[in-house]
């Protein structure tokens, strides 16, 4: 059975190796290629084990660094959409409406769900708020 289809405790077993039960439900091992049974975890299966955690291990740390790619993507993104948004001289008391007539033509308005598009836009409008705040303050 391939790798993918089996379950934890199917990909634990060595594959010489099969964990048993009694009648009395105390665990032994049996490997049917060699014959043998023995009621401790054979150093086969503990080592086989070691070498499968440190895999999930790797495996789990790949996906950490997709994850981060894909982050630093969508990050790239937000950044071509904010300088769409500076371009088309987006000002802090545009209306989301009249950014979208004046940004929907554009490729970097494509590369967003709406949702998104909405959030970014509040978010710049925002920091202009915020800037224009402080200007008004440092000249008084």
């Amino acid at each position: 059975m391939p790798e993918c289809f089996k379950t934890t405790e199917e990909v634990l077993e060595h594959p010489d190796w099969k964990e048993y039960r009694t009648a009395e439900g105390k665990k032994f091992y049996y490997n049917a290629a060699t014959r043998k049974s023995c009621w401790q975890l054979p150093n086969e299966v503990k080592e086989y084990r070691i070498k499968l955690e440190e895999k999930k291990r790797r495996d789990k740390e790949e996906g950490k660094l997709q994850e981060e790619e894909t982050l630093s993507e969508a990050e790239e993104i937000k950044k071509k959409f904010m300088a769409l948004l500076k371009q088309k001289f987006i000002g802090a008391n545009t209306k989301w409406d009249s950014c979208i007539k004046l940004c929907e033509d554009d490729e970097r308005w494509q590369l967003l769900k709406i949702s998104d598009k909405k959030k970014y836009f509040n978010e710049y409008i925002g920091e202009l708020k915020k800037i224009s705040d402080q200007e008004k303050k440092a000249k008084t």
